[in-house]
């Protein structure tokens, strides 16, 4: 424009004076036109700066502007992308940082991050190990580092992150700083640990399940021959109450063999008619004890109560995960209560609760209720929402696995009920479990231990009693024996293959262990219905997964003896089998 408005200027002078001489002769005449000139050249000039600057303020103006939207672009972008980004100068002063990062560091506004150092936030106990890291970027000795780091949350809680850090160049090309960027792994670390935590459960529990196979066996053989003894003691003889007490401990055996099955997942639910009186009144001195000195347990238990259709080892199991997510939610201590109510107590029926994690029908009225609430610090509603998620959990982080609420919802499905919560932030919880009343028609299951004191059928019949475990081979042969049975005994599937081939018209029943050297009891059962699918079979096992494989068996079912069986559980057995009830 410049270049333009001067070519103009040099024209206009070299031709204006020639065409006004040309227009006039008299002087007076000629001085007026030149001046007319003269304002016309000032007036062009005035309008050419005028546009001039005016254009200049206008590309300011755009410039301005563009720089303001691409300047608010790039803050958007850091602000919204899920890494925290921060830069510093050669002093480890903040020059700034995106949203994300100053809001870990309990500020609302980036801006504030400007001239502050590590000392001045959340994670000042880090601050000499983070200006290390700066010293080395900035003084050249490494191009890039990367390591992971704990600081605290704004809410107080460790948070793991992993941080990079490279150079921050100036405009001369020297490192004017660092430039740093951190990703919070928190989530992931506890997920890893999560997974490390049920990967050794599991390795537990399959342990757990190998033990207990076993002991199973040595249970059975203390139980049914202490069983034989005590039939043939006077009933009232100091012998006959001490081979009572050995079969009660016995028992209690049993009942933490199926507690430890349930711990590794394989146990089998044994449901009955059920008095949840008695089962909190007995677990309550547990729980107790289960609690520190600053909580107090205070239970109420109504003086009538209808039965319901439950496992009471599963329901003491759901009681006890219940009490401890209450001491839990108060470590300064606080009272919990356990309750138990009968259908109408109106516990069922406060709108307010919460029925968790179904759509199902609820049998509401018509529920007997078994309630755990603490003082504790409640929930709000997002966090109760959640409560039913696996590994889930509010606890600090390496304490509990998010399971347990989990695992009561689970066992409640399975007893036909429904678990209920109300809370409120600040109000304590109060869990409630539903269980339907028992009903005359409902399906009763009848647990495996009988009375004592029972005439049991007497047979006649030959039987081949396959195991590889000579005590319970010779308890089995001595029980069945007594009972009026043949008893042909075999090690293994093999030998026990050879005899059934050589005696097969006096065997009326091949009655086997499952897991035996070789050959296990599953596979000889098929062999033998190879040869004759009308041959009559049982297998008797510890392993509830065996259950399932017998039952899943082509052609037909497997009848099962569970051990660890009782003199009256293996007599009445073989009988059922025998006779086509089983």
């Amino acid at each position: 424009m410049a270049v333009a408005y001067l070519l103009f200027g040099l024209l206009w002078i070299s031709y204006s004076d020639a065409a006004v001489e040309s227009l006039a002769s008299d002087p007076d005449t000629l001085t007026r036109l030149q001046n007319w000139k003269g304002w016309f050249f000032v007036c062009v000039t005035a309008v050419a700066v005028y546009f001039l600057v005016r254009g200049a303020l206008s590309a300011e103006r755009k410039l301005s502007r563009s720089l303001g939207e691409a300047e608010a672009r790039l803050r958007l972008v850091l602000d919204t992308i899920p890494s925290r980004v921060l830069w510093k100068d050669r002093h480890s002063r903040y020059l700034g940082g995106n949203l994300r990062f100053a809001k870990d560091a309990g500020l609302a506004d980036p801006a504030e991050l400007v001239g502050l150092s590590d000392t001045d936030l959340l994670w000042g106990g880090d601050a000499a190990r983070l200006q290390e890291s700066d010293r080395k970027i900035v003084s050249g000795e490494v191009t890039h580092l990367e390591y992971e780091l704990i600081i605290p949350s704004p809410e107080g809680q460790p948070r793991h992150v992993q941080v990079t850090k490279v150079p921050l160049p100036g405009p001369d090309g020297e490192i004017a700083g660092v430039l740093a960027s951190y990703e919070d792994n928190t989530a992931q670390r506890l997920a890893e640990r999560q997974l490390h935590h049920a990967q050794k459960l599991r390795a537990i529990g399959e342990l757990t399940s190998g033990v207990t196979h076993d002991f199973k066996n040595v249970l059975s053989v203390i139980i049914a021959n202490g069983e034989l003894v005590a039939r043939t003691l006077p009933v009232d003889s100091e012998e006959a109450v001490a081979m009572s007490d050995l079969l009660a401990a016995s028992q209690g055996a049993v009942g933490m063999v199926r507690k430890l099955l349930g711990f590794s997942r394989e146990g089998d639910l044994v449901f009955g008619a059920v008095d949840l009186r008695p089962v909190v009144r007995d677990l309550a001195p547990m729980l107790s004890r289960l609690l520190a000195g600053q909580h107090q347990l205070e239970v109420a238990i109504p003086q009538e109560l209808p039965l319901i259709f439950a496992d009471p080892d599963a329901v003491e199991q759901m009681l006890l995960n219940l009490i401890t997510n209450a001491r839990d939610a108060m470590p300064d201590g606080g009272a919990i209560r356990l309750e138990l109510f009968g259908p109408g107590d109106g516990w069922d029926e406060d709108l307010s609760a919460r029925v968790l994690g179904t759509e199902d029908e609820v049998l509401v009225g018509n529920v007997v209720t078994v309630r755990v609430s603490d003082t504790g610090c409640g929930m709000s509603p997002d966090v109760a929402e959640r409560v039913l998620e696996p590994f889930f959990s509010t606890k600090p982080i390496g304490q509990g696995t998010g399971l347990g609420l989990s695992m009561v919802y689970g066992l409640m499905r399975q007893h036909g009920g429904y678990v209920t919560l109300r809370t409120a932030p600040g109000k304590g919880a109060s869990f409630g479990l539903h269980f339907p009343v028992l009903t005359e028609d409902a399906p009763l299951r009848e647990r495996r231990r009988r009375p004592q004191v029972v005439q049991l059928a007497r047979g006649s019949e030959t039987i081949l009693l396959v195991d590889d475990q000579e005590e319970l081979r010779r308890t089995g042969s001595r029980v069945l024996r007594r009972y009026g049975y043949t008893v042909l005994e075999a090690t293994n599937g093999a030998e026990a293959l050879a005899i059934w081939r050589e005696r097969r018209s006096e065997i009326a029943l091949v009655l086997t262990d499952y897991i035996m050297p070789e050959m296990h009891g599953l596979n000889l059962v098929r062999e033998l219905r190879a040869i004759d699918p009308r041959v009559c079979v049982a297998l008797s096992s510890g392993h509830a997964d065996v259950m399932d494989a017998a039952g899943n068996e082509s052609s037909t079912a497997v009848p099962m003896i569970a051990k660890p069986w009782s003199l009256e559980e293996l007599v009445t057995g073989v009988r059922d089998v025998l006779d086509g009830r089983r």
